[in-house]
């Protein structure tokens, strides 16, 4: 319909031109117009009119009319034909727009008529500028008259009755959010309060025209709405409300434009609207540590961030804006994970920025150099970072890095600046600003470096403590407490505090990849509050500090999946919501979810969590065992948690309804046990040799005076639980004694070792209740890209031989063993195995699957794999190896391996396991620790050089 009225329009154009062309003349010959009843005489060029006998000429028309007046015919009738149509398909919206007027007369009419007066004056204005041109068309010839009356009725009568309405309703409502934005910059520095008002006005007025009427430029609202929103959390903090405001509509605010206008939003603020977008995406990882959303604003800048179009050239400072967003999100990466090239593509992208921009890079700059040269200890680094940092406006990081360039050069100069600048940032960011408590670091750092301790403490104590700020600045203002102690008093109270934060940061409304992520940059925190607890004679304090700081995240999992249980009996109104949000909360992790548009799922977990944190405050579900709880842990022989850090090294004995014993290990050095650790998970195997060192210093160091402690305390039974922490949870405690001597000591000999990666899992293993369901043999011979284990069909005989019913999968799949778990109690697995997890005929069984599953109570897994026990070397105490899991979820009993074990000796010491389980005629989980300790007795007998074979073995559980 367009096309013919584009056709129509133009030929009505070409036959006006030949119109007016036949009476400009010139004729050759005499001419008659019958319209006019007129000749035209060559000899005069004039046209005589036959009624008057009076002469007529006509001025010629320009060249350019043969081609404009078909193109202002074409124009015309396509624009009017476009204007019906477009009115016709958004009639529900034009009928909401002119019901509003029917509504609210008295505030649409005047915008109408304003709007209609502005156009009207102008058309007002060219018309008596060409007064005389526009009364000889009008008047001169008719079919002119008739073609440009037309013309004039096809664009002002949709104009008029279509896009004026709508421009009265939508634009002038964007003027009507735009306008305070002025008053809002303009109040800086007549207090926040008044600040912080205008931003919620401005964000409330974005709302309402969002949801107003017509429901067009929704996206265009929601980015004039987050930016106040974002604009207001910098001015007042910690607000989840305003956070989950600000996301509720933003990626879909990326929809596909409804009109042209919306599109032409679309296509010249896209990159704007994206960078929004973006923008909220971070302050929600910032907030909330919802690692999901900081990849999420990654990938949404990166396509973005190449250079713009040489003709796009409004598009330049969105691109400088974007690449310097996408800088602070790569920053935030690097800093979560450690990624050098994160840190350089963000050094990259600023310089890149500032050989267009170089007056908006400094403070980006400043916090990269400074990062660089943490990485480095490159002094060119902290030169350049200071060097940027003063260029910057006033900023808490160019604090840290003058004083660290007095710590390096003693310049007094570095110091005295970077007081006054530090007392002029506190000042500034008083009390509930987001800023405060970085500032206050900042602060401390020169009273620190100025011996100033007290005065120091004082300050990172006010940071840890405000709640205005990220929870990440606040640990960190903790941890730099607990430094400045050197393991005094202060770091017990620093490192304490940090303790408490650490499940804040891990809470439950987080992915487990984004709890592992966040806890791994905080590796070492709880066993240096343990340290430093000890130091100040607050053993139990220790003990209390290990349990609650370690193995975070599987015990928000198990609180998550126990709290409405424990709290059915003193509240069944809120245990049964904390089941409902946990129905929710514990789906299974698709790889999908992560990179999902909306980020939907990101938004319900995050209110799900705050709602389940708030009910477990109130149920009390959070708080820290004490340790008289913990002690009953001890019931049948000692807990023996081994604690390991930079400031010191002990042992402590945990003893029923007795005080706990404390051992210090004065021969053991932590950065060395760290050095062992890493060769225990050396890919290459060299187990024996690290053996052959560590182990005599095991003994010497760890096994003799913890037997000394422990001696009277030991039963008939000789069971001893290991509770180990940082490096040492990696390394065999077991292993311990002087093998290369014939007939030297070896705690293998003294007692019967078990494992637990908490004292609180120990405690609730113990108290697992266990229904008898079956037996399960998962058994994976082959595997794609590994070698055969030849073996492992006689391994699966060995269990069928103790379980004639249960169940075997000989070629174990994926979703054939997540499915039979389910009903097994018994377990035994053979197959390869790694940190993915265990390796089966058609993929992996990972840790997260596992996870996900919500296994019922079960007696005994043995795990006959590779490095099954073995943790992650980037957080240690997190216990995150599937040997943990399997017991902290289900099983009281687990069998695993710190390393890589040989298929025959593996199937040997199953068959020791499984001869002990059932030595008195059914088998026995009780026996477990027993059996595993009897297999590792066996395989030394055959093997007594081979100290990497027999202890890879361990048992977990009571």
């Amino acid at each position: 319909m367009t096309a013919v009225a584009l056709a129509g329009g133009g030929v009505w154009g070409h036959w006006l031109v030949g119109h007016r062309s036949f009476r400009s003349g010139p004729h050759d010959q005499p001419v008659y117009d019958a319209e006019h009843n007129a000749v035209y005489r060559p000899d005069l060029g004039a046209w005589f009119d036959l009624d008057t006998a009076t002469l007529h000429s006509y001025m010629p028309d320009s060249p350019l009319s043969a081609y404009s007046l078909p193109f202002v015919g074409a124009v015309s009738c396509a624009f009017f034909v476009l204007s019906t149509l477009w009115a016709i398909t958004h009639r529900r919206m034009l009928g909401q727009v002119w019901l509003g007027y029917v509504r609210r007369p008295t505030t649409m009419l005047p915008r109408y008529l304003l709007l209609s007066g502005i156009w009207i004056s102008g058309l007002a204005v060219v018309a008596v500028m060409r007064w005389d041109q526009l009364k000889a068309i009008l008047t001169g010839d008719t079919p002119t008259t008739v073609f440009f009356g037309a013309v004039v009725a096809q664009l002002l009568l949709p104009f008029f009755l279509v896009y004026l309405p709508w421009q009265g309703d939508r634009l002038l409502g964007l003027v009507g959010i735009y306008f305070p934005d002025g008053p809002v910059r303009s109040r800086r520095g007549r207090g926040a309060a008044t600040k912080q008002d205008a931003l919620r006005g401005k964000a409330d007025r974005a709302e309402r025209f969002r949801l107003s009427t017509s429901r067009d430029f929704s996206a265009l609202a929601w980015s004039l709405k987050a930016d106040a929103l974002i604009g207001l959390m910098a001015e007042r903090g910690n607000d989840t409300d305003i956070l989950e405001e600000v996301l509720r509509d933003g990626p879909a605010a990326l929809g596909a434009p409804r009109h042209f206008a919306e599109w032409f939003f679309a296509v010249m603020d896209r990159p704007g609207l994206k960078n929004v977008v973006a923008r909220a995406f971070m302050l929600r990882y910032e907030w909330t540590g919802t690692v999901v959303s900081l990849e999420r604003a990654i990938d949404v800048l990166t396509p973005m961030a190449a250079w713009p179009r040489p003709w796009f050239w409004l598009t330049s400072a969105r691109w400088r804006d974007i690449s310097l967003n996408l800088a602070r999100a790569l920053t935030y990466r690097y800093e979560l994970r450690g990624d050098t090239a994160d840190l350089e593509e963000a050094l990259a992208l600023v310089h890149r920025v500032g050989r267009r921009f170089p007056s908006r890079v400094p403070d980006r700059l400043l916090e990269l150099q400074f990062l660089r040269y943490l990485e480095t200890k490159d002094p060119a680094a902290l030169t350049a970072a200071v060097e940027a940092g003063l260029r910057a406006a006033p900023d808490p990081r160019l604090v840290r890095a003058l004083v660290e360039r007095f710590r390096l050069g003693g310049d007094r100069d570095d110091l005295v600046r970077a007081r006054a600048l530090a007392e002029r940032l506190v000042a500034e960011n008083g009390p509930g600003a987001p800023a405060h408590a970085v500032c206050l670091t900042a602060h401390a750092q020169v009273l620190a470096a100025s011996g100033e301790t007290d005065a120091a403490a004082e300050r990172l104590r006010a940071a840890a403590s405000g709640s205005s700020s990220p929870l990440r600045v606040r640990l960190a203002a903790a941890t730099d407490l607990g430094d400045l102690g050197a393991g005094g008093p202060l770091s017990a109270e620093g490192y304490g505090l940090a303790v408490e934060l650490l499940p804040q940061l891990a809470w439950i409304g987080l992915r487990r990849d984004d709890q592992r992520w966040l806890l791994r940059r905080w590796q070492g925190v709880p066993t240096s509050a343990a340290a430093a607890a000890i130091a100040a004679g607050q053993v139990k304090t220790a003990i209390e500090i290990l349990d609650h700081g370690r193995a975070v995240m599987w015990g928000q999992l198990a609180r998550l999946r126990d709290g409405a249980e424990i709290a059915r009996a003193a509240d069944p109104v809120s245990a049964r919501r904390l089941d409902e949000i946990r129905a929710e909360l514990d789906m299974p992790e698709t790889a999908e979810w992560r990179f999902d548009e909306a980020g939907a799922d990101v938004e319900r977990r995050v209110r799900l969590g705050k709602e389940w944190d708030e009910l477990s405050a109130r149920l009390a579900l959070t708080r820290r065992h004490t340790y008289e709880e913990l002690s009953r842990a001890s019931v049948d022989g000692p807990v023996v948690v081994v604690n390991t850090s930079p400031l010191r090294c002990d042992a402590v004995v945990l003893l029923p309804d007795d005080e706990p014993v404390l051992v210090p290990l004065d021969g053991l050095e932590h950065a060395e046990l760290v050095a062992w650790a890493r060769q225990s998970a050396d890919p290459d195997g060299r187990h024996q040799a690290m053996l052959n060192v560590i182990a005599p210093r095991l003994w010497d160091d760890l096994a003799v005076p913890v037997l000394r402690a422990v001696a009277p305390h030991l039963g008939e039974t000789r069971r001893i639980w290991w509770c180990p922490t940082g490096p040492l949870a990696a390394l065999p405690l077991h292993a311990a004694g002087h093998h290369s001597r014939p007939g030297g000591p070896a705690l293998l000999d003294e007692v019967v070792s078990s494992y637990t990666p908490t004292v609180s899992a120990l405690l609730r293993s113990a108290a697992r209740v266990v229904t008898p369901r079956g037996g399960l043999a998962v058994a994976a011979r082959r595997t794609p890209g590994r070698s055969d284990l030849p073996a492992v069909d006689e391994e699966t005989e060995e269990f069928l031989r103790c379980f004639p019913g249960a169940a075997a999968l000989r070629a174990a799949r994926v979703d054939d063993v997540l499915a039979r778990l389910r009903d097994a109690h018994w377990v035994h697995v053979a197959c390869h195995a790694d940190a993915t997890g265990l390796a089966v005929t058609d993929g992996v069984v990972s840790l997260e699957q596992l996870a996900d599953l919500r296994l019922a109570g079960a007696e005994f897994c043995y795990l006959s794999a590779c490095s099954t026990a073995a943790p992650d070397p980037r957080a240690y105490d997190e216990a995150v190896h599937m040997a943990a899991l399997l017991h902290l979820q289900s099983f009281v009993h687990v069998v695993g391996t710190l390393w890589e074990i040989d298929s025959d000796r593996a199937l040997h010491a199953a068959r020791e396991v499984y001869r002990t389980l059932t030595e008195g005629g059914a088998p026995d989980g009780a026996r477990s620790a027993w059996a595993v300790h009897a297999a590792a007795r066996s395989l030394r007998r055959l093997a007594p050089d081979d100290v990497d074979v027999w202890s890879s073995l361990l048992h977990i559980g009571p």
